[in-house]
């Protein structure tokens, strides 16, 4: 059954992710980083965040994250909006608030979903969102966006002065054999070849979702592109490496074709 047509990103126990192909799912244990972020910045950003129901965000998130390890889903392009940008997941949406809605809008269908790759200390997004969620459900396993793709579904070539297909190898509890993480690691390792390997709008392009880590080789530590052309930069250059997230920034306000902005009236809610 296609998908295409239908207009609503909650209905009917499914629910649409925007772009599928660059998720990547972690646990609590995986972010030893991360902290109350109220407390980290000595402020409270939301003043009605013990309003939100997060067990049933958490609760969702994770039913939205069994689906993405599945290689069946992913792979069926009956699942897929017509133009590729969307993929449809089973979910038990029931009893979703409207506050909770727009918290799982803001993380799945919008330009500022929780985001980081494992190798990265800390999110560009979604601190709030991944801090109440885990509070609410400890044991939930929590949908992140790559920053490393997204950067690549604008034309660039990432193999810029870091080898990052090799950073996500030395990451040590990063688990690339299966599920979503193994088609994560394998997209890593895929745009890090060079040829201009890119994703583009439509997400039924790409690698095969049967495609192994160990079928792409790990890309040597050389400099090829970056932006305007190509640089032989040191390796670990900061200068370069910390660009990513700071380019990442100006995109996420940036909604995705047919998926409205997520607005409360506060300048959204990504919390």
């Amino acid at each position: 059954m296609s998908v295409g047509d239908d207009q609503s990103t909650i209905a009917g126990g499914r629910f649409a992710v925007w772009r599928p192909r660059f998720w990547w799912i972690a646990r609590r244990t995986d972010l030893m980083n991360l902290a109350d972020p109220d407390a980290t910045d000595q402020r409270i950003r939301w003043s009605d965040k013990d309003k939100v129901d997060w067990s049933a965000v958490a609760d969702t998130a994770d039913e939205i994250a069994a689906q993405l390890e599945r290689d069946d889903v992913v792979a069926d392009h009956r699942n897929y909006s017509d133009e590729g940008t969307l993929l449809w997941v089973d979910c038990t949406t029931r009893q979703l608030g409207e506050a909770e809605q727009i918290i799982l809008k803001s993380w799945f269908q919008t330009g500022i979903p929780p985001s980081m790759d494992p190798w990265h200390r800390h999110l560009t997004d979604g601190r709030h969102r991944l801090w109440n969620s885990w509070q609410a459900r400890p044991a939930a396993r929590l949908p992140i966006s790559s920053l490393l793709l997204r950067w690549a579904s604008n034309g660039h070539t990432t193999r810029e002065n870091d080898n990052y297909a090799k950073r996500l190898r030395d990451v040590p509890w990063f688990d690339p054999s299966v599920g979503a993480n193994r088609r994560y690691a394998v997209h890593v390792h895929w745009v890090m070849q060079g040829n201009h390997n890119f994703f583009y709008t439509d997400h039924r392009e790409g690698p095969s979702v049967g495609v192994q880590v160990e079928d792409l080789p790990v890309p040597d530590d050389l400099v090829t592109y970056f932006g305007d052309g190509p640089r032989m930069l040191p390796p670990q250059s900061p200068r370069l490496r910390d660009r990513l997230p700071q380019v990442l920034r100006r995109m996420r306000t940036k909604s995705p074709q047919g998926v409205d902005q997520i607005r409360d009236g506060r300048k959204g809610r990504p919390c």
